[in-house]
């Protein structure tokens, strides 16, 4: 039964009479496969040249070395595409109205199937053979193109005689074919340890049946995040006859990481096999061998995505992209649909409406939209996509209709996909009119479709807000997008290496393999993404590669090209830091370093301890808690930390993964209270978007609520304008408030809601005549300087009687960085220089007891009446 399938479709005699009076070409006979076939007479020279060319036969291009040179047709075929184009032609003679000739054959049949005749122009030469679809059977063939010569580049072409020969095979269609069963699967790798290099991996297996003539199989190899590893065709050859016993390899550019692939098995175009399998370090080990399902996710993996290319350009490049595994997830769901509906249209049924509007939670990077980008493509026939940055959108360019943008973009959008990013741009009330424009547009656009981009509490915000928007997202069009995964990292440096036109050694791929294990155990991998792998690259290994080539002697040409091109593991070390995303502990380092704080550092270890706990807790299945808000009331004088301490916070929540960006944004009264109606909401909506994923210091709090008498101060709006933020869950900010303990109890209690919203107070208690000391001691080792013993006891007892003798105003840490930088320093400077004779290193580094005492006669606090704060603002 199966063998019918390979019996040649009789051509129509109406072939022969069209080859006959095809202008009566000129002829000769040349021998091929010993047999003599009837060829054009060729040119010579050839009048034309070209550098590329591309044969496609429904949807797919035979000269793409990824098919194998063969293509599957389907069963119906009344609207095969079928043609030859070749572009970048040139006149390589005297003559511009020659023609050039393309003669199609099957192998076996001396005469050619049919033959085109056309003269180039601007754009190349376009050869059709479309009426050929319904008559064109299962086997070999070639092409051949008179008068036309290939570039040295182009190794798709043969001679034959004076043309060229181009040679293709068309197989039977898989889905009609009985498949084998696949059994006895090996897979081995020679080389230790097994993990962490690129190269092959050994695949065997036994086919139920012996391999025939026209049976050609596929192996494509994914990781977890489906990034393809390899892709492989296995085809009977002289060096594997027919025979039931298959031994190829998996070779892969890529560094196989540890963890776990799947391999999916098609026969002449048709799925039917997944082999699943985890690599690690010591073993690589068979998981699961079963059969694929029709129209399951691996079926339409294969057959539509990687396999049509009317489908699979942009899921090609989707699938090149490491990590974004939940992206291509998605549009492989949407492929399933397509199938779905393909079958009610058989079934003469309409198509099953979706909802194609999607939620992508996380951070808005470069990569990410990208990946946005080609999933866009992939449900939008169209290719009409709009990404708004909503940031961009609302900045009031036209001061006649400040929403001139927002409401332009409206104008003329019936169609395609809209990306909207930034969301907390929109979250004001100015704003509200925006949303309901674009839902009404949805309601009455059917075929727009909508994303939005933005952390979870971004989206959860805009929903609060704005309640019906909500039910255009179905629940299963939330898409997070997680971090890079060791093996995303790793693939992701390769795609940069290699658009440098470097690659790694095995020795370097082994080095980074270890590396990047080491930094994940460590979490400092936690927030990576493509930005911070090309920072790795530009910032740790190419530095090291240029020192080792500039130590290098000179070489011969050859090797020094081989050296230029290869980063080597010396090239790799592991003291990257990105400065951002590092580990919580990394983080800390700077904190535990400073003088006191013990309430502070304790604090923080708590909560880094209750996420651990809860990551755990996670990993077994059991239920986690919201993460819940941070914000904070920072009580204290002047000098204790307060600051300082709020900008290693931002770093810290940012390593807990509780904050997407971890600066700090630093404002007071001047900068939030306006003058004017209106101005203190725009000054605020202003601050707020810029601490989106920031903590928000404001210091000095207390004077937004000075004015207990008047309540129309305008620091009362600032106040409202912070509530809207501070009573929202996982906010993706962390506000902090720091003043005076007793003004800020005083503002806190303008408010009932206030002190609620602020789960955490840390009292900055003064600094003791110890902890002052050993700051100025930091101080002094920072700047290379060393105390006598005499110097050192005078400081001690100058800063004990500075605290005994201290007023309000009392800066603490300022007091004594001031004292050492701008008193004793000086002092000590001065005196070297007055003194005379020689000036030594040793002289430029002591300080005396006398540089002491006459800074502490400058620096000695006195009793500073206290000022009265001024009442600021509008008064009504």
């Amino acid at each position: 039964m199966i063998d019918n399938v390979y019996n040649e479709t009789p051509l129509t005699d109406g072939f022969d009479k069209f080859i006959e009076d095809s202008n009566k070409t000129e002829t000769e006979r040349c021998t091929y496969d010993n047999i003599d076939y009837i060829v054009p007479a060729g040119f010579s020279p050839a009048t034309y040249s070209f550098r590329s060319a591309e044969l496609i036969l429904d949807g797919n291009n035979l000269m793409d070395k990824e098919t194998n040179f063969k293509a599957c047709l389907p069963d119906t075929r009344f609207a095969i595409s079928f043609f030859l184009f070749v572009t970048q032609v040139e006149n390589e003679g005297c003559c511009d109205d020659e023609a050039v000739q393309a003669w199609l054959y099957k192998k076996g049949k001396r005469k050619a199937l049919a033959i085109r005749k056309e003269i180039p122009n601007e754009d190349g030469i376009y050869f059709d053979f479309s009426e050929l679809g319904d008559s064109l059977s299962p086997g070999e063939y070639f092409l051949l193109l008179n008068n036309l010569e290939a570039s040295e580049s182009d190794c798709n072409f043969e001679a034959m005689g004076t043309n060229l020969r181009f040679s293709f095979s068309i197989l039977p269609d898989g889905r009609h074919l009985a498949h084998p069963d696949i059994r006895n699967i090996r897979l081995h790798r020679d080389r230790t340890p097994l993990a962490g290099t690129s190269g092959r991996i050994s695949l065997s297996f036994s086919l139920s049946r012996a391999m025939r003539k026209y049976d050609e199989f596929t192996a494509c190899c994914y990781d977890e995040s489906f990034f393809l590893m390899d892709r492989i065709f296995i085809s009977q050859s002289p060096e594997m006859p027919q025979s039931r016993k298959v031994c190829t390899s998996l070779n892969s550019p890529f560094i196989w990481m540890p963890g776990q692939y799947t391999c999916l098995l098609s026969h002449n175009g048709e799925p039917f096999h997944k082999i699943s399998f985890s690599l690690e370090n010591e073993r690589i080990s068979v998981k699961m061998s079963e059969s694929i399902k029709k129209h399951s996710s691996e079926y339409i993996l294969l057959r539509y995505m990687e396999s049509d290319r009317r489908n699979s350009f942009y899921w090609s490049e989707l699938r090149r992209t490491p990590g974004f595994g939940s992206i291509k997830r998605k549009a492989m769901e949407y492929f399933q649909d397509n199938a779905l509906n393909l079958m009610r249209k058989d079934c003469d049924l309409g198509p099953i409406r979706r909802n194609m509007n999607f939620l992508f939670i996380g951070k808005e990077t470069e990569g990410t939209k990208n990946a946005i980008k080609d999933f866009a493509f992939i449900l939008c026939e169209t290719r009409n996509f709009n990404y708004v940055d909503a940031e961009e959108l609302t900045e009031q360019k036209n001061l006649a209709d400040p929403y001139a943008a927002v409401n332009g973009l409206f104008e003329g959008l019936t169609e395609g996909v809209v990306c909207i990013s930034n969301l907390y741009a929109l979250l004001n009330a100015n704003e509200n009119r925006f949303f309901q424009k674009l839902e009404k547009k949805l309601k009455t656009e059917r075929k727009l479709t909508l994303f939005f981009l933005g952390t979870d509490a971004e989206i959860n915000q805009v929903f609060e807000t704005n309640p019906t928007l909500k039910g255009l997202f179905p629940e299963k069009n939330s898409v997070g997008l997680c971090s890079y995964t060791v093996s995303d990292i790793a693939h992701a440096l390769q795609n940069t290496l290699k658009k440098q036109q470097f690659s790694f050694s095995e020795e370097a791929e082994l080095r980074l393999t270890k590396l990047l294990a080491g930094m994940d155990a460590k979490g400092k991998l936690k927030n990576w993404g493509a930005e911070q792998v090309e920072q790795f690259f530009t910032g740790s290994i190419l530095p090291c590669f240029w020192q080792r080539i500039l130590d290098m002697e000179c070489q011969e040409e050859t090797s020094m090209k081989q050296e230029l091109s290869k980063i080597k593991a010396e090239d790799i070390h592991d003291g990257f830091t990105d400065g951002k995303d590092t580990s919580f502990e990394q983080e800390m380092s700077g904190l535990n370093a400073m003088t006191g704080l013990h309430e502070v550092k304790q604090l923080l270890n708590a909560t880094f301890n209750q996420l651990q706990f809860d990551d755990l807790r996670s990993r077994m299945g059991l239920a986690v808690r919201k993460k819940g808000i941070h914000h904070m009331i920072f009580t204290g004088n002047p000098g204790t930390g307060k600051t300082t301490v709020a900008r290693m916070i931002g770093k810290i929540f940012h390593a807990m993964g509780l904050l997407s960006k971890g600066d700090v944004i630093v404002t007071e009264r001047s900068r939030m209270v306006g003058q004017f109606l209106g101005e203190t909401e725009r000054n605020m909506q202003e601050i707020l978007r810029k601490a989106q994923g920031n903590v928000l210091f404001i210091d000095e709090a207390y004077t937004l609520t000075a004015d207990k008498d008047n309540r129309k101060d305008f620091g009362y709006r600032a106040v409202e304008c912070l509530l809207t933020v501070l009573s929202r869950n996982s906010p993706d900010m962390i506000v902090v408030l720091a003043g005076y303990e007793k003004e800020m109890n005083q503002m806190l209690a303008t408010n009932p809601g206030l002190r609620g919203r602020f789960p955490h107070t840390l009292r900055f208690e003064d600094y003791s005549a110890d902890e002052l000391m050993e700051i100025a001691l930091q101080l002094f080792r920072k700047e290379e300087y060393i105390l006598t013993g005499e110097a050192s006891r005078q400081l001690y007892e100058t800063i004990s009687e500075a605290v005994a003798d201290k007023t309000e105003s009392f800066s603490n840490a300022r007091w004594i960085e001031q004292y050492v930088y701008s008193g004793i320093l000086p002092a000590m400077a001065e005196r070297v220089l007055n003194r005379g004779g020689a000036i030594d290193k040793e002289s430029c580094r002591t300080v005396e007891k006398e540089d002491v005492e006459t800074a502490f006669l400058k620096f000695k606090p006195r009793q500073i009446e206290t000022a009265v704060i001024p009442r600021i603002g509008f008064r009504a």
